[in-house]
């Protein structure tokens, strides 16, 4: 799966980004939160970050992969434009401090209808094709290859 890295450091109580990657509002399952561990949270075990959104907190645990601690980036905090915090904790409550990273709006955020109803065109075409096959089917005169034609007719 494809993803998209947003890379941080962190030595002592201070996180730094360490690379600027835009943040789209609506991305989701793609975005990963990538830190790179100095003294003294190079001991410590179970650590985790924390990302901070309208007074909500979405506590993820860090993977180890390689050389990095990564965690994707909960969706709820990128659902719409704006800001969030983030921060890391572990072990017996050492943690960082919290950076603030912005949320901006991409090309379907702002141009999406706010029903999300599906196009009609689209949406009476399929229900159109389904209503024929069903009367077909019911009336029993069609055959295997006149089901795959129209199945592959709304398909296209």
């Amino acid at each position: 799966m494809p993803r998209i890295e947003i890379p941080f450091k962190v030595k002592n109580t201070d996180i730094k980004l360490v690379k600027h990657v835009d943040l789209i509002a609506g991305v989701r399952n793609y975005i990963y939160a990538t830190f790179i561990f100095m003294e003294p949270w190079d001991k410590i075990k179970n650590k985790q970050a924390v990302f901070m959104r309208n007074n909500i907190s979405y506590v993820m645990p860090l993977l180890k992969n390689g050389d990095v601690f990564e965690c994707v980036i909960p969706y709820e905090v990128m659902e719409e434009e704006g800001y969030f915090s983030l921060g890391v904790f572990g072990g017996d409550r050492l943690e960082s401090n919290i950076i603030l990273l912005e949320v901006i709006g991409g090309c379907c955020l702002s141009s999406i209808a706010e029903n999300n109803a599906p196009t009609p065109d689209w949406f009476c075409s399929i229900e159109t094709q389904i209503m024929k096959m069903e009367g077909v089917l019911n009336h029993n005169e069609i055959t295997n290859d006149e089901i795959l034609n129209l199945w592959n007719g709304i398909m296209k």
